[in-house]
């Protein structure tokens, strides 16, 4: 069984695929990840307590390491360290971020003004 996005993941909804998933000889759980908050629950209870990992394995890579991945998308990755270093060192590099909540625009410029809109909003 292959979970995506593992972050997303409680803890128990886990534990329910583990004891549904038990019997037969190959059983796994294979779960990957991008490491976008050093707050995660992954990362506490999982990454930094090795003790925790029985039976399991830990494999890091990059998109780099993706023989599937197309240069467009290395490139992309590559242009992050100049707009925005927080999604880099994750997406990038695999390491462990600080969270993306507040990084929509997260190199910006505070100016004086006298322009006086007739509205004002953000669309995301």
């Amino acid at each position: 069984m292959r979970l995506e996005e593992t972050t997303e993941f409680t803890y128990d909804d886990f534990t329910q695929i583990d004891l549904r998933l038990r019997g037969g000889i190959n059983h796994k759980v294979i779960c990957s990840f991008n490491p976008v908050s050093a707050k995660s629950r992954l990362k506490k209870e999982v990454e930094d307590h090795p003790e925790n990992r029985i039976n399991s394995v830990r494999i890091s890579k990059t998109a780099w390491d993706n023989k599937f991945v197309d240069n467009d998308y290395l490139a992309s990755l590559d242009a992050l360290k100049d707009r925005n270093e927080a999604k880099r060192r994750i997406y990038a590099q695999n390491l462990w971020g600080e969270g993306l909540k507040g990084s929509i625009y997260p190199n910006y410029e505070i100016f004086e003004h006298d322009i006086e809109p007739d509205y004002i909003g953000l669309d995301f």
